[in-house]
């Protein structure tokens, strides 16, 4: 079959994303060294900035120990060595963000690294995106038929590409770190309204053959 039996449709659907929860990376110096994830309890600086989380509705099994960075004179490790503890916390919820962050930067010792914006799962949007698209395809072929006068035989061929535009992190400059450890952290001091969305598309590429219909007389 030649290229003179097919048609070809794109169509592209897009849809706006909203995040429902937040990775922070926070950095915390410690005046003791704890390994593992007794650093959330047994390390002091850790353990209250823990438990400053949890007042804003945060449980402890959502923060994270991803690593430690000793700092050695001797060469030798020992629990009187000073260490800094970098923290995943998990928020659940993005209204629990602006007191989260609050809780963080009221610290000294604590520094906030950067938000990583959790979306819901994209599968269950793709398969939705596709039969729309689809669905616009369909309706297109069926116009183009009757415009031509011909009938339209099925799907010959498809393509489709999904693409998500926006980064997911959020570094945070030092200005809005200092507005935060200023005073009461709110979505007005973050500049956004503790909420955070990106765009995803799909561009669907259709085929279809197609066959001239008998002129009739």
């Amino acid at each position: 079959m030649d290229e003179s039996d097919m048609i070809v449709v794109n169509v592209e659907v897009e849809r706006k994303v909203y995040a429902t929860r937040v990775d922070m990376y926070v950095d915390i110096k410690g005046e003791s060294f704890v390994s593992g994830s007794a650093a959330l309890k047994k390390a002091r600086e850790v353990r209250d900035l823990v438990a400053a989380l949890a007042k804003a509705g945060i449980e402890e099994s959502n923060v994270e120990v991803m690593g430690i960075r000793a700092s050695v004179a001797s060469g030798i490790i020992a629990k009187s060595s000073s260490a800094v503890y970098r923290l995943r916390i998990d928020v659940p919820a993005l209204d629990m963000l602006a007191d989260a962050i609050g809780a963080v930067t009221s610290r000294k010792n604590a520094s906030l690294g950067l938000l990583d914006w959790k979306y819901p799962e994209m599968e269950s949007l793709h398969e939705e995106m596709l039969g729309q698209a689809l669905e616009r395809a369909e309706h297109r072929a069926a116009l183009i038929c009757r415009a031509v006068n011909h009938r339209n035989l099925g799907v010959h061929g498809l393509t489709e590409k999904f693409r998500d535009t926006a980064e997911p992190h959020m570094m945070l400059s030092r200005e809005m770190v200092g507005t935060m450890r200023a005073g009461a952290v709110t979505s007005e001091d973050l500049g956004l309204d503790v909420t955070h969305a990106k765009t995803v598309s799909l561009d669907v590429r259709v085929e279809y053959r197609v066959e001239p219909q008998p002129v009739t007389p």
